[in-house]
């Protein structure tokens, strides 16, 4: 069964592909490419718009010449199959294509080990969670993975728009389950200052743009972390990027909540 997106992942997956193809032009001079997708997603995606088939983040790294060489797939029981057998069926005889079912924070390790003679491979991993799934012990594993030169390169989705709701934070506390989840992706509870003073009135959003709140700053506050860590992308850059693109079309939609970038900001696959 195909999976609906908006208008916004097709954006977006076009961006990613037109940069794909860029870090595999750079990198034209080497051998071997490596390309992680950390939640790979679903096999088949139409537009909800025009019903058009959407080619997903797996679809367009396989597209990108000259070719990634080895490419990790993550993805769930059951969604991990359908997407091993769509791209058997697509690509018939590529080589290199390794989907690893299962928690990607678990799998990760085993992919960095089946990798260890490529190690030296200019990487790109694109991280597409639905709202922190992912560990930071995690994003430190490939960021570590290269013997030398550059780190690998990370696509990173914060869906910050999430990140409100799911703390509870105009309630009476902070919903300490849900804060579990993102200290284990930012890798530190600095994040907690930040909620904290938007919950007594300290931060607030107002004075910044409609658009740009507490839930921004809760994933900006990580960013000189995550510079430390590896090259990193933030979300907010990539959404005003395709803001400027649909006035440029001459478009005037906007977006509804359920088609917020924050929210539907997967580079679905």
């Amino acid at each position: 069964m195909a999976k609906l997106w908006g208008w916004w992942t097709r954006h977006k997956l076009q961006i990613l592909e037109d940069y794909l193809q860029a870090f595999a032009t750079a990198t034209k001079s080497v051998e071997e490419r490596i390309y992680l997708d950390l939640f790979a997603g679903w096999s088949e995606n139409i537009s909800r718009e025009t019903d058009e088939q959407i080619l997903g983040s797996v679809h367009r790294a396989l597209r990108a010449t000259p070719p990634f060489t080895r490419l990790c797939l993550f993805e769930v029981e059951g969604k991990a199959q359908r997407i091993e057998a769509a791209i058997h069926k697509a690509y018939p005889g590529r080589k290199g294509i390794a989907v690893y079912p299962g928690d990607c924070n678990i799998q990760v390790s085993r992919a960095l080990v089946d990798l260890r003679r490529v190690a030296w491979a200019p990487t790109f991993a694109f991280i597409d969670q639905f709202d922190s799934e992912v560990h930071w012990s995690t994003l430190e594993k490939i960021a570590n993975f290269r013997l030398r030169g550059p780190k690998a390169e990370m696509w990173i989705l914060f869906a910050t728009g999430q990140y409100p709701r799911g703390l509870n934070i105009h309630g009476d506390e902070l919903n300490s389950t849900y804060g579990d989840t993102l200290t284990r992706m930012l890798g530190t509870e600095e994040w907690i200052n930040i909620a904290e003073a938007r919950r007594r009135g300290i931060l607030d959003p107002g004075r910044r743009t409609r658009r740009m709140g507490q839930s921004d700053a809760l994933a900006l506050g990580a960013r000189p972390r995550l510079r430390r860590l590896t090259c990193v992308h933030h979300e907010e850059h990539q959404r005003q990027r395709y803001l400027r693109h649909d006035l440029h079309d001459g478009s005037s939609r906007r977006r509804e909540d359920h088609e917020s970038p924050i929210r539907h900001g997967a580079f679905t696959a």
